[in-house]
């Protein structure tokens, strides 16, 4: 997820909180490439990774 990494690199923390309040670009998730199964599609395990990296973020400045 170098996309996402080098995004975050040196971004300010008010700039990291406005970043939360929006969804996760796809372009970041470019890595991530999940299946289709009974469990899930692969669209919602994609919207999923994304959630988790945003609660991640979130931990990281406070918000949780």
């Amino acid at each position: 997820m170098r996309r996402l990494e080098q995004h975050l690199t040196g971004l300010a923390e008010s700039d990291l909180q406005a970043m939360l309040r929006a969804p996760i670009n796809d372009d970041w998730l470019g890595p991530i490439n999940p299946i289709d199964d009974v469990r899930g599609s692969a669209q919602f395990r994609r919207a999923a990774a994304g959630r988790l990296i945003l609660r991640g973020l979130a931990e990281l400045v406070g918000q949780s």
